[in-house]
């Protein structure tokens, strides 16, 4: 998943849309930045009424302008209107000691407030600033001596602030509005890409592709539930589990699932923890006689790498009901599920509800052989089409045994709008830089006249985004039979 972020850092970055920063100040009416806007040529081009935009920290989606130009000497910058709150104010203590200049893992004593996306910067003791790479709850991967500060060794306990980056404009450009808003030209740019495919699994767990937002599907028994946007590397969304103290919380659709007696039945999820003490087991109760367990062959999730545990069961006789339980094993263990699939394993129709999402289209069925999250494998079509039912509902028919496989399909969604005010955290699908180019064309075409500079960005992002939307286009579309087929298929 491309970040909002990462789009316009390669905007700034790539296409000369503006430049980019990191704030050491306190202020909410100005912005410091020494080492990006300091000394005599840091402030080129930017100046009174250059708009600015706050990527991290609390005020994250702030967009401000510049009411007087950096100066030289310190990089501070006047903004007229002020942010919504004073700036670098989430800060947490070094939990152990770092005790050389080369170590790349800091640990938090918390991580509240702290951004939920890399890349960001923190300042240690107000000595080092580091850039945060990698993030898993308080435990970050960092650079050292970041922005032309001494790497040094730290004591136990010291002050850690998480430091606003920002990104500011050249004028006449904006943010939004104008005719010249880069995100507006984002979204534009976005809506060329028609589509983002998408794969899922197929499941009769209400939510098992944990792509909802919210956990009404599920319920929680001796623990506490939240779904989780996906990071590298882990899977998709995921619900994230955790112990409430008593050992062996767990959450559950918030719906037993209706069974046969005496019929096999397809199970997998994937699981991992958050460190390496926690773990988590599968379960299956049945419910139909007083919530007895149901053998599986794999259960338990011990490791932070995900893993996929894959079962197949035979109902017993006089099982009407199950509950299929994601365990978090011991006292506060915080385990993550994903991608849960349960179906019959002798069923040759597989039936799809309308989503909350809208899709444009259905693609293809088709399946993993590979067992390990890192080893899949090829997805392997199956030749068939989605058929549209009545009241929202889409069937795939195959006379293919599929018993036994995890089984998944193809989802062709309308690109979402990316909000300023979620800058932090809004995504796509649609590679960022790929993206960044087409938006950047659109925001020089109307400038490519006032100079040679603007002409000479023009041209080179016109010359980047040459292409970008066909070739997209064309490494996802549908096929079947091997042969290519017209999209889209029957819209929904």
């Amino acid at each position: 998943m491309a970040t909002l972020v990462a789009v316009l850092n390669t905007m700034v970055d790539e296409f000369g849309l503006g430049r980019r920063g990191t704030n050491t100040g306190t202020s909410a009416s100005a912005i410091t930045a020494d080492f990006d806007f300091g000394g005599a040529e840091g402030a080129k081009d930017y100046g009174g009424g250059s708009q600015i935009i706050l990527l991290s920290g609390r005020s994250a989606g702030n967009i401000s302008k510049l009411s007087t130009a950096p100066k030289l000497s310190t990089g501070v910058a006047n903004v007229d209107p002020n942010f919504s709150g004073a700036l670098n104010n989430t800060s947490t203590t070094l939990d152990g000691a770092l005790s050389d200049t080369t170590g790349t893992t800091v640990v938090l004593t918390s991580a509240s407030g702290f951004p939920s996306a890399v890349p960001y910067f923190i300042s240690v003791d107000g000595a080092e600033i580091m850039e945060v790479t990698a993030a898993s709850t308080t435990t970050l991967t960092v650079r050292r001596g970041a922005n032309n500060t001494l790497a040094t060794t730290h004591a136990d306990d010291v002050a850690i602030l998480a430091l606003d980056d920002f990104t500011i404009l050249l004028r006449p450009l904006r943010f939004t509005g104008g005719g010249l808003g880069v995100i507006d030209k984002i979204n534009e740019a976005h809506n060329t890409f028609q589509w983002v495919k998408r794969t899922f699994p197929y499941s009769l767990v209400p939510d098992g592709d944990m792509n909802a937002s919210a956990v009404t599907d599920w319920t929680d028994t001796n623990a506490t539930s939240a779904k989780v946007a996906a990071t590298f590397a882990k899977p998709d969304r995921n619900i994230s589990v955790t112990d409430s103290g008593s050992a062996g919380g767990f959450t559950a659709p918030a719906a037993n699932l209706f069974v046969e007696p005496d019929k096999p039945y397809y199970l997998e999820v994937t699981g991992w923890g958050t460190d390496s003490a926690d773990s988590g087991t599968l379960q299956v109760k049945d419910v139909t006689n007083s919530s007895a367990a149901i053998t599986l062959t794999e259960t338990v999730i011990d490791r932070m790498e995900p893993e996929i545990l894959r079962n197949t069961f035979t109902t017993p006789s006089g099982c009407k009901e199950i509950q299929i339980r994601l365990v978090a094993d011991a006292a506060s263990d915080v385990v993550s599920w994903a991608n849960l699939q349960f179906r019959k394993n002798e069923q040759d129709e597989y039936i799809l509800p309308d989503t909350p999402v809208r899709p444009i289209a259905l693609g293809k069925l088709g399946y993993y052989e590979g067992s390990d999250w890192n080893t899949r494998g090829e997805f392997k079509p199956v030749d068939v089409e989605p058929e549209q039912l009545s009241a929202g509902l889409w069937r795939y028919r195959t006379d293919v045994n599929l018993s036994g496989r995890s089984l998944w399909y193809e989802r062709f969604d309308a690109p979402a709008d990316l909000a300023a005010s979620s800058v932090a955290t809004a995504s796509t699908p649609i590679p960022h830089r790929e993206l960044a180019a087409v938006a950047s064309e659109l925001v020089l075409r109307p400038l490519r006249a006032r100079s040679r500079d603007w002409a000479l960005k023009y041209e080179y992002a016109q010359s980047r985004a040459a292409g970008v939307v066909a070739d997209y286009l064309k490494h996802n579309r549908v096929i079947f039979n091997k042969a290519p087929a017209a999209y889209p298929t029957p819209r929904m």
